[in-house]
């Protein structure tokens, strides 16, 4: 939608809850059996934020934040061909 204000916006709030896990590791929560899936239950990896953030910078013509992202990225291996090119 070439929106990319918003999304850089919008990524930059998601990196801040609590469902943007800092490490490799498994997130576990334990629920009793009353309680039922919501929406806000969805953890995932801050790097993978970082790097759809890190195209928005670069799309955007923020390169040296898009560089900053994108290279945490890829220390982490994640997409690391494509961060690459980016």
């Amino acid at each position: 939608l070439n929106q990319y204000e918003k999304a850089i916006n919008y990524y930059t709030k998601a990196l801040k809850t609590k469902g943007a896990i800092k490490s490799d590791s498994m997130y576990v929560e334990l629920k009793l059996s009353k309680d039922f899936d919501i929406d806000s239950d969805y953890y995932i990896r801050k790097y993978e934020i970082k790097y759809e953030r890190g195209i928005v910078y670069a799309k955007n013509s923020q390169h040296e934040l898009a560089i900053e992202d994108l290279k945490e990225v890829i220390t982490h291996n994640y997409e690391k061909a494509n961060s690459l090119i980016w």
